[in-house]
């Protein structure tokens, strides 16, 4: 089925997993390693272990759950971020404040080497593309004029006209927004297929938006 729109498309995208989020694993892992490289031991690899493994959970688990973060998350990061400052400090210029906290922040830090942080950023950021190269290949979208179409394997399918789609597409907040590189979630409904993901560029987002709100108007359905 040839979809009556110009050959060209107005817009190319591709709909990626929840995995994408999880770029943080492998980019903060490399700037530990670089850092301890240019100046070694400028954070003890116990702290540099537990700062890693924090991002590690807290990426694995935007990857597992809805993107979106709400304020008891942004209280714990802040917690977090708060407890890591008192262990540096307290490392650098003996400033322990509250003993019995300073204890119980030694006694959490992990003995995570370097050099298997260095190992597993690597086998993260080989799995992050290939989960970006799957989605290119079997997941990649062209926007017409009043229609969606997907291409797998570099074959066109069957077109969804966007005045039959239930289109659904947005940021939750700054959090989510980060995590997928200024692009959303997405998620509409065409026929029988349920079709959700997220996307990594803001404007193509917003492309989508438009047009579908457009195609709406035209059709009378708003």
């Amino acid at each position: 089925m040839t979809p009556s729109a110009p050959e060209k498309p107005l817009l190319s995208f591709c709909i990626y997993s929840s995995y994408v989020v999880t770029w943080p694993i492998w980019a903060s892992g490399f700037c530990l390693v670089i850092l301890n490289a240019v100046m070694p031991n400028v954070i003890q690899p116990p702290t540099a272990g537990t700062i890693w493994m924090i991002i590690l959970l807290f990426c694995l688990y935007a990857a597992g759950e809805d993107v979106g973060r709400e304020a008891a998350a942004y209280a714990i990061l802040i917690t977090v971020i708060a407890a890591l400052f008192m262990l540096y400090v307290g490392s650098e210029y003996g400033w322990k404040v509250w003993p019995w906290l300073w204890t119980q922040l030694r006694s959490m830090q992990l003995e995570i080497p370097y050099k298997t942080i260095h190992i597993a950023s690597w086998v993260s950021l080989v799995t992050w593309l290939l989960s970006l190269g799957q989605a290119r290949i079997n997941n990649r979208w062209h926007l017409y004029n009043r229609q969606l179409v997907r291409v797998v394997w570099g074959r066109r399918q069957e077109p969804f006209p966007l005045a039959d789609t239930n289109l659904r597409c947005g940021v939750d907040d700054y959090m989510d927004a980060l995590l997928t590189l200024g692009g959303g979630h997405i998620h509409f409904i065409a026929g029988n297929e349920h079709i959700s993901g997220i996307i990594t560029e803001y404007g193509a987002r917003e492309a989508i938006l438009l047009s579908a709100q457009r195609t709406a108007e035209t059709s009378g359905a708003v």
